[in-house]
């Protein structure tokens, strides 16, 4: 009967994230590690309610600003419950940026959001990245993906150049993303993945990680 009660606070845990209830969150923090351990909170409350804040934005039935705000709650509820250390897919590192010539970093933000709320471990460069940047700190810090964003088709000799020399120098794989990037796009600059939105963010990953 106890499991029961707290079932139900963990279904409880996973709608306030998924309707954006801070305060209600933040009340129900300290009591699930009581009866629960973090892997139950993760797998039964945590990336349900992720799931299903991405397919709500899939959907189109909520926007960017209120999936942002859900995957606020998400970031903020991993640091409270294990301050980022018992996540499903923590032991993964992403380097991000936006490619040098594009200051449009909104995409990018939203993608670093969406790995946050995962588990995966984030190092952000920012907009306006260097290729010789993006190289050197993929060398030196051996992330499992780099992703790479622009929204301008100006950047795509840049975008190849950094995809080559990433590879080359820390074997790393690549991810692209932006609006007027698209698959076959992706495929002629040398990408290993590209995710259209963030709905589509986590399965790409997993399966370009995987391949």
């Amino acid at each position: 009967e106890e499991r029961k009660i707290m079932s139900d606070l963990l279904e409880q845990f996973k709608r306030m994230i998924v309707e954006k209830n801070r305060a209600e969150v933040c009340a129900l923090l300290p009591e699930l590690p009581k009866n629960h351990s973090l892997d139950e909170i993760y797998r039964q409350a945590v990336y349900p309610a992720m799931n299903e804040v991405r397919d709500l934005f899939k959907a189109r039935k909520v926007g960017v600003p209120e999936l942002l705000l859900s995957l606020d709650l998400v970031r903020q509820s991993i640091d409270g419950l294990s301050q980022g250390s018992a996540s499903g897919r923590n032991d993964r590192h992403v380097i991000l940026g936006v490619i040098e010539g594009d200051v449009h970093d909104m995409g990018k933000n939203i993608v670093h959001a969406m790995y946050q709320g995962y588990g995966y471990r984030v190092t952000d460069l920012g907009k306006n990245t260097p290729v010789a940047r993006f190289v050197e700190v993929a060398r030196s810090e051996k992330p499992d993906l780099v992703g790479i964003s622009t929204m301008m088709s100006t950047t795509v000799d840049k975008l190849k150049d950094a995809i080559a020399a990433i590879k080359r120098e820390s074997g790393a794989k690549v991810m692209v993303g932006g609006a007027f990037i698209n698959r076959e796009i992706a495929n002629r600059v040398g990408a290993d993945g590209y995710a259209d939105s963030a709905a589509t963010l986590i399965e790409e990953t997993d399966s370009v990680l995987a391949g």
